[in-house]
């Protein structure tokens, strides 16, 4: 293998050692040299090793594997003329690598059943096994011919290079310096982090690879293992590296994956396939407002409370705990706490507020994370567009409810009135739920005192709970109101029912006094009585005392 490696080191061929197709060198296929002295030590330490030529440099690589590239080659042939004897080699599966010098004006990049089905390209970026290296079918690779490399005809240039459009989604924010940074810009990005930081960039740049993968733009073995390597090179205990890369890549791909769909994969059942289904039933992850893949909105007017509500859910989910001493979370959850406007310090004292007993040891590790604004080096990013989507994504993989507060600051997309406006996040929240998550959405209350802006962001939501003072609220009160829902699907009875809410400072951290303020009060019963008998809520208020607002609200109820 030695004297093959150094052979095609002598044409100039830059070549590496690999295992699996795998990459055993750091760097991968950028590692790919003609050294004399570094080849003679790689395949001194690996004397077995697949000899790997790097491609894009001189010529690219044209890769017909059986059966499916075998007839799409027959096909393309028919239409456009037989390809030029050129080197070529037979690989252990069956298949057939045809060597084409690389276009001195145009540059020919990696690319999987592009040109036609189960016909890949390897041209900058890529790398191609050669003979003698063993295949994983038992077999060898072997030249099929000594020819000269021969230039491709135009036609096949032109099918190699032509590239996809980008659907509108993930994939198409994927920008052109990412791609041509590729995988030594991801993996500078990890040997750069700083220690504390450097599992969470892994999973970033896992994350980004993925999206390149999907999109044709990396191959995932050398990814993979470029960045295993700088990874546990910078210190990460190896299994870490697997889950992380492994996870990052997952989602990376299946994201891009998501946003290539197109209508034509559209699944359609009649009405008994749907009711012979075994449709499970949405496991609560706070009951009952919170389901795996249900989607909330949590809003109120400034100043009444909604982000002690939301840090109450995320902690009390994070531990597996009540919140508001009325919805229960049957088990620990993993949750994303994604601030927009909260300075770090109030933050922190709010939080340390709601621990269980003042105790942030009693939240298990890891399943409450944050982003808040102080902790970036730019802006916050603006959800209401693909880009601020795709910065978040990574973030997500693996947590149960997402928590954004509040879309005044994190979702900014023209009118909040115009529905329009509010597609992109509608879109996102709808891929959330199809991969799984939660979502609780933190809003400000409009002058009518419902949620601000268009009534097309309930659309969508399963639950929308508002939060109003008391009519007998005193400023003194602090974080005091009234929990009502104004949506509420497959929430009944008494779990529906609104209650007062007010959080109780203690020495063990804060509590909440839970409340039915209506039931079994004297005036309630007296307004309830008089709305019966015909008065209009404007007699009722000047006989009863009870304001005309809390008085429709009595009888709205009953």
């Amino acid at each position: 293998m030695l004297e093959a490696a150094l052979s095609y080191a002598a044409k100039g061929w830059a070549v590496f050692p690999c295992k699996d197709k795998r990459p055993m060198v750091r760097n991968g296929f950028y590692a790919g040299t003609t050294d004399e002295a570094q080849i003679r030590a790689w395949w001194k330490e690996w004397p077995d090793a697949q000899i790997a030529v790097r491609t894009g440099s001189g010529f690219w690589v044209f890769d017909v594997d059986a059966p499916d590239g075998i007839a799409s080659l027959v096909e393309l042939e028919k239409a456009n003329g037989a390809l030029p004897r050129t080197r070529e080699q037979r690989t252990g599966g069956g298949g057939r690598h045809l060597f084409f010098k690389m276009p001195s004006e145009h540059i020919i990049r990696n690319s999987a059943s592009q040109v036609a089905p189960g016909i890949d390209v390897r041209g900058e970026g890529g790398y191609a096994i050669v003979p003698p290296s063993s295949h994983e079918s038992g077999k060898n690779y072997e030249w099929a011919n000594d020819e000269p490399i021969a230039d491709a005809p135009l036609w096949l240039v032109q099918a190699a290079m032509s590239k996809k459009a980008p659907k509108e989604g993930l994939c198409a924010t994927v920008s052109m310096a990412e791609v041509q940074e590729g995988l030594c810009g991801l993996v500078s990005m990890v040997e750069k982090a700083q220690e504390g930081t450097r599992n969470d960039t892994l999973n970033k740049a896992a994350f980004r690879a993925g999206s390149l993968i999907a999109n044709g733009d990396m191959e995932r073995e050398e990814a993979e293992q470029a960045l295993y390597d700088v990874a546990v090179a910078a210190g990460l205990p190896p299994e870490e590296v697997e889950k992380t890369i492994a996870s990052g890549l997952r989602a990376g791909h299946a994201a891009a994956a998501t946003a290539m769909t197109t209508s034509g994969s559209l699944r359609v059942v009649t009405h008994r396939e749907l009711a012979a289904m075994d449709v499970p039933k949405p496991v609560l992850l706070l009951d009952p407002i919170l389901s795996e893949r249900g989607l909330t909105m949590l809003f109120a007017a400034r100043g009444i409370g909604k982000t002690w509500v939301a840090l109450c859910i995320a902690v009390a989910l994070a531990c597996g705990r009540m919140a508001l001493g009325r919805w229960s979370a049957p088990e620990p959850r993993k949750v994303l706490y994604v601030d927009g406007e909260m300075s770090l310090n109030m933050l922190k004292e709010r939080l340390s507020a709601l621990y269980p007993d003042g105790n942030p040891e009693l939240v298990p590790d890891g399943n409450l994370r944050i982003v808040s604004p102080e902790l970036q080096g730019g802006p916050m990013p603006n959800l209401a567009t693909r880009e601020g989507q795709l910065a978040l994504a990574p973030h997500i993989e693996g947590v149960d409810l997402v928590i954004v507060d509040n879309l005044a600051t994190l979702a900014i997309n023209g009118s909040e009135n115009d529905a329009d406006a509010w597609r992109p996040v509608q879109a996102w929240l709808l891929e959330l739920r199809r991969m799984g998550k939660a979502v609780l959405l933190v809003h400000h209350a409009g002058k009518s005192g419902g949620q601000r802006g268009s009534s097309a962001k309930e659309d969508i939501l399963d639950v929308v709970i508002n939060l109003k003072r008391p009519d007998d609220y005193k400023a003194d009160e602090g974080a005091r109101f009234v929990v009502d829902f104004t949506k509420a699907r497959g929430i009944y009875g008494d779990d529906a029912k609104a209650f007062e809410a007010a959080l109780v400072a203690g020495e063990q951290g804060a509590t909440w006094a839970i409340s039915f303020p209506d039931d079994g009060d004297e005036a309630v019963q007296k307004v309830i009585a008089l709305h019966e008998a015909g008065k209009s809520f404007r007699e009722i208020e000047t006989e009863t005392g009870v304001s005309k607002s809390r008085a429709e609200r009595i009888c709205k109820k009953r």
